[in-house]
């Protein structure tokens, strides 16, 4: 009987091994924006942006949420461990916004800044998923991402016409401001289509300011810019814009429509504003030039 008795108040005293680390890693592709301008002529060419390479850190959703971050040229994820309980996880990374599972439909919330009217600190939107297995002591996903939104960049000039009209001369035009306005900045991006929901953006908007939508403005020069015929860049390098179709109305609303407010003069004159109509077509993942021609129809 004593016998029994330390046998029993031996097993109960033991140590339960502990649960075996289950170990996460991250690969990191993309497939990077292709140029309007080779879409219509059915050319491969790619355009110059690529994110990832920059990307220093962003977010991971697989039923917990980690925050993947570059060390070198491998990815560190915080935590580091598997899912417990789980050996195949759908795995929902993202650069921005704020995401919600909600179950088979997940989604990020997303708002492009634009309450200070910044157009030069934009940031892309990226987006990837992948259903993943743990195998042999460790799970491996793999990610690429895609660009949830358009890449859009100005030029401007004068037209050959204006250049060319006998009544031009000698003169100088400078423009001061130009400003793009009543863009959509705000929407959900699902991953997975529902009966209700399409796969990519729903739900397009305007952020809220004071309690209410304000459509943005965004200023694109933060100097003056002498204009030639020569397509001028604007220093404001690429909008990342939420992908939408808009149509301007004729005559256009300033208060719903998206259109351009050029600001400019002639040699030393008095400033004139002259707004420009739009209409919009920005598809996820591609890169648009919108060249402002500024003509005898515009200046006086």
């Amino acid at each position: 009987m004593t016998a029994g008795l330390l046998v029993a108040c031996s097993s109960d005293n033991e140590t339960q091994p502990e649960a075996p680390v289950r170990h996460i890693r991250v690969v990191v592709n993309e497939r990077p924006m292709i140029s309007n301008e080779a879409k219509v002529r059915g050319a491969e060419t790619r355009a110059e942006i690529t994110t990832t390479s920059t990307l220093k850190e962003f977010k991971m959703f697989g039923i917990i949420t980690y925050t993947v971050s570059k060390t070198g040229d491998g990815w560190t994820v915080s935590g580091g461990y598997w899912p417990y309980g789980y050996d195949v996880v759908s795995f929902y990374a993202y650069t921005d916004g704020d995401f919600y599972p909600n179950n088979e439909t997940p989604y990020i919330s997303f708002t492009q800044s634009a309450i200070s009217e910044d157009a030069f600190h934009q940031h892309d939107l990226l987006v990837a998923k992948n259903t993943a297995s743990y195998t042999k002591d460790l799970g491996t996903v793999s990610l690429t991402f895609d660009h949830a939104c358009a890449a859009v960049n100005f030029n401007v000039q004068m037209t050959n016409k204006l250049a060319t009209d006998e009544r031009w001369g000698s003169n100088t035009l400078t423009v001061t401001s130009i400003k793009l306005n009543n863009v959509y900045n705000t929407g959900k991006y699902s991953y997975e289509s529902s009966s209700d929901k399409k796969q990519g953006w729903n739900d397009l908007g305007y952020g809220i300011v004071d309690n209410r939508p304000k459509p943005p403005t965004y200023t694109l020069i933060n100097s003056d810019i002498t204009v030639t015929t020569e397509p001028k860049a604007l220093p404001c390098n690429s909008l990342f814009m939420i992908p939408q179709t808009r149509t301007a109305k004729d005559p256009f609303d300033v208060t719903t429509d998206v259109y351009l407010e050029v600001t400019y003069k002639i040699n030393n004159e008095a400033e004139q504003t002259w707004n420009i109509p739009m209409d919009v077509n920005w598809e996820a993942g591609t890169e648009y030039t919108i060249n402002i021609k500024l003509g005898t129809s515009l200046i006086n």
